[in-house]
């Protein structure tokens, strides 16, 4: 690249060292495959339990991101790579049919006629997937800075450097390296920590201030939210990048420090410890050095499609191993609240058709999935609870049936339960 001014270059060559380097140390047994097909005589009973319409809401959203996509455009798909417009024959196949009068037993037969059906392998090799749910929190905040609103929430900072590693390597993406230059060096961009300190300050970032420290701590867990400004007007704060620090549970550290109960952990918990201990809340939240940058919308929330995730519809997973904008069927259990909504009363099984519109900090590897839940208190009472086990399946047009061309390669077979 002639035409790079010399710290670019360095930049150029720092990624494409990171990006040769070997993901990790392999062993004599290999790591199970992230995606196995499932034999037709082992298919679940595809049966939805959310409304027709936000499903059809869903798949639309899934397709207006799939077809801005080159016609060469490849996905990742367990880690291989698949055409693009395979993926949108997907979605847009099954769009037509869910349209139609067909459910239950009959949704489900017409789909093996025309789909396959892989299911996530897991952390464990054998499909145990960890699901939670997050949500769009509301936040008291202001636009100018007050004694009553001190928290600044910044958007991304123009020293801040993002590299696609899945440009020089095919197995490196989904993979974003995020730094700053220090010289002719690329380094970690500022932690949290920093950031707090501020590292930040008198550049003119904020975006807004808002209320209180734990309310913007959460918020950047969540990823978007809405802004409620003095007046009782809402903006939408989304998503906008993050300083690529590795995410640390704090619920983790309370469990770890013997201040929390793993058993009764839930995000109202962790919040209520930190109000009632604001002098040792500071040291936590620098515990987790992930820090996220927000831009004010008038429309929200977004994930990293680029276009508006629906609520119970959209699931975050993980960019290296699954493709943006697929089709998937997710089982789980799901909270039953109180009259009231402030608190669960109870658990119940969830099955539904979901569509992959998002990512998270925490979000690695082919066993944990985050559910977006919703905006508002029940919402936030339904997340805060949500940690369970359950399954993940993923369809695909089969060659042949309507669908772009491409192999999948390397994918195994369940055998029948």
């Amino acid at each position: 690249m002639a035409a790079c001014r010399s710290p670019y270059v360095a930049l150029c060559a720092t990624a494409l060292l990171l990006a040769l380097l070997p993901a990790c140390h392999r062993g004599a047994v290999a790591p199970p495959p992230p995606l196995v097909r499932v034999a037709p005589t082992a298919w679940p009973r595809l049966a939805d339990d959310l409304d027709r319409r936000s499903l059809l809401t869903a798949c639309d959203r899934s397709l207006a991101y799939l077809r801005r996509l080159s016609a060469d455009a490849t996905v990742v798909w367990g880690g291989e790579l698949l055409p693009a417009r395979r993926l949108t024959a997907t979605v847009a196949a099954f769009r037509e049919l869910v349209a139609g009068p067909l459910s239950g037993a009959d949704l489900t037969r017409a789909l093996k006629a025309r789909f396959d059906l892989y299911r996530a392998a897991g952390t464990d090799g054998r499909g145990r997937v960890v699901f939670t749910a997050y949500y769009e929190p509301e936040v008291a905040g202001s636009l100018v800075r007050t004694t009553d609103y001190p928290v600044p929430l910044y958007r991304p900072p123009d020293d801040l450097i993002s590299v696609d590693l899945g440009r020089f390597r095919d197995d490196y993406r989904g993979r974003t390296l995020h730094g700053r230059l220090a010289g002719r060096r690329l380094v970690p961009y500022h932690d949290r920590a920093a950031i707090e300190s501020g590292a930040l300050a008198g550049r003119g970032l904020e975006v807004c201030w808002l209320r209180d420290p734990v309310d913007a701590f959460f918020l950047q867990i969540e990823g978007s939210g809405r802004l409620v400004l003095p007046d009782g007007t809402t903006r939408h704060l989304n998503y906008a990048g993050a300083n690529g620090r590795p995410y640390r549970s704090i619920g983790k550290i309370l469990i770890e420090a013997g201040e929390l109960d793993a058993e009764s952990i839930s995000m109202q918990r962790v919040k209520q410890w930190l109000r009632d201990h604001p002098k040792r809340a500071g040291e936590l939240f620098a515990a987790n050095p992930s820090y996220v940058f927000f831009r004010l919308a008038d429309d929200g929330p977004f994930g990293n499609l680029g276009v508006p995730i629906t609520a119970g519809r959209s699931i975050a997973t993980d960019p290296a191993l699954f493709p943006k904008g697929g089709l998937c069927f997710v089982t789980t259990d799901k909270p039953v609240l109180t009259d009231d909504g402030t608190a669960v009363a109870g658990w119940r099984p969830l099955a539904r058709f979901a569509l992959n519109q998002d990512t998270g900090g925490a979000i690695r590897g082919p066993g944990r999935v985050d559910l977006f839940w919703g905006s508002g208190a029940r919402a936030a009472v339904a997340a805060g609870h949500l940690h369970h086990e359950g399954s993940l399946y993923w369809l695909l047009l089969q060659e042949g049936a309507g669908g772009g061309g491409g192999d999948v390669a390397h994918a195994a077979t369940l055998p029948p339960p």
